[in-house]
C-alpha cells in the first residue's frame, strides 16, 4: 500500500459509516416496531426486513455498484410498493400512505435510471437510498402513535411524544387548536 492508495479512504470510511448508521437503525426500529406495534405496524417492519434481505441478495457487486440500472433492486423497490400501498388500502392509519408514496418515489427512481441514464452514478445511488431513512422514522412514529393511542406507552415514551409536541409547537404546529375559524 502506497500513501497515494490508502487502505480505508475517506470514501469508503464515510460509506462504512452510513451502511453502520442505517442497519443500526433499521434493527432498532424494526424490533421496536415488530415488540411494540400493531398489525399495520408489525407487517411494516417484515416487508422492509424481507426488503432489505433480499436487497443485500440481488444487488450488484460493491465495484459495479450503481454503475447501471439495478433491475433486481427495482423488482424488489417495486414489489415493496405492491406491499404498502396493500397495506394503505386495509390499514386504520395514514402514515402507511405516506410510506408508499416513499416508496413509489423509489420506484420512480429506478425508472427515471433505467430510461435516461446519468453520467454520475452516485446521483443514482442517492436517490434510492435517500428514502430509508424516513421510511424508518415514518415507522418509528407510526409505532409510537399507535402505543400512544392504545394507552400502552411506557414513560419514556410519553416523554419522547411530549418533546416532539414541543418541538412542533415551536414551529406554529398545535394538535390542541381546533381547526375551525
Amino acid at each position: 500500500m502506497t500513501a497515494a492508495h490508502p487502505m480505508w479512504s475517506a470514501d469508503t470510511m464515510i460509506m462504512l459509516l452510513r451502511i453502520t448508521l442505517y442497519l443500526t437503525a433499521f434493527l432498532l426500529v424494526t424490533a421496536y416496531a415488530l415488540g411494540r406495534g400493531g398489525a399495520p405496524e408489525r407487517t411494516t417492519a417484515g416487508i422492509m426486513a424481507v426488503g432489505l434481505v433480499l436487497t443485500l441478495i440481488i444487488m450488484a457487486p460493491n465495484t459495479h455498484r450503481f454503475a447501471g440500472p439495478e433491475y433486481g433492486v427495482a423488482m424488489v423497490d417495486s414489489l415493496m410498493l405492491v406491499a404498502f400501498v396493500w397495506l394503505a388500502l386495509r390499514a386504520d392509519r395514514y402514515w402507511p400512505l405516506w410510506l408508499a408514496a416513499m416508496q413509489a418515489v423509489m420506484v420512480l427512481c429506478h425508472l427515471a435510471r433505467i430510461f435516461k441514464p446519468v453520467p454520475f452514478p452516485v446521483y443514482y445511488q442517492d436517490t434510492v437510498q435517500l428514502w430509508c431513512y424516513p421510511q424508518l422514522a415514518l415507522l418509528a412514529v407510526g409505532t409510537l402513535r399507535h402505543r400512544l393511542r392504545s394507552g400502552t406507552a411506557s414513560v419514556a415514551e410519553k416523554r419522547v411524544a411530549g418533546a416532539a409536541g414541543q418541538i412542533g409547537r415551536m414551529f406554529g404546529y398545535d394538535r390542541r387548536q381546533s381547526c375551525e375559524p
